[in-house]
């Protein structure tokens, strides 16, 4: 996820900018507003230039990248097998035919639903989607993406934040020490 996209990978789209960021650990504990103890793993995000990225559940944080919580996320059972490893990739498809919202984006890890684009951003996110070979050999829309961050309760993941790369974009991450 954290590469170059080569040209080949899509038909139509081609790179046209490369964001570069700086991923900083971020594992520990902390209390949650409810007083229960929250284990975190991942990474803070920063511009390459040193700025902390905040996700956004209504915009870009960057050009060309998307940074936002996973939502749905304790309603997925699948979702704990996200570990908060930036190099676990994950894969944004449209799902028109979602009874609740005809623009929802699920976030797939390992072929299975782990959660959604919050709602108020996925208007925003879609123009930004392009085709993409799923596993089974078909073409979907949608965009490759990788976790960042995940906060586990009791063992099991409450929640989680990704990203995604825009259309015509591609990425590049250094992982600092903290």
């Amino acid at each position: 996820m954290f590469r170059k996209r080569k040209s080949s990978e899509t038909e139509t789209d081609s790179l046209v900018e490369m964001v570069s960021l700086r991923l900083i650990p971020d594992n520990g504990y902390f209390t949650g507003e409810a007083g229960e103890e929250l284990e975190v793993r991942g990474f803070n995000i920063l511009s390459f230039d040193g700025e902390d990225i905040y996700p956004s559940d209504y915009d870009m944080v960057l050009n060309g990248l998307f940074y936002c919580r996973l939502a749905g996320i304790t309603h997925n059972k699948d979702a704990n097998n996200l570990v908060g490893d930036a190099g676990q990739e994950v894969l944004f498809v449209r799902e028109p035919d979602n009874p609740v919202d005809k623009n929802a984006i699920k976030v797939l890890y390992e072929g299975k639903t782990v959660g959604y684009v919050p709602a108020t951003l996925t208007r925003e996110m879609t123009p930004h989607l392009t085709s993409v070979k799923n596993k089974g050999g078909g073409v979907t829309t949608g965009a490759q993406g990788g976790v960042v961050k995940t906060f586990h309760k009791k063992g099991k993941v409450v929640g989680a934040r990704v990203i995604m790369v825009a259309k015509g974009y591609g990425v590049t991450a250094t992982e600092n020490p903290g």
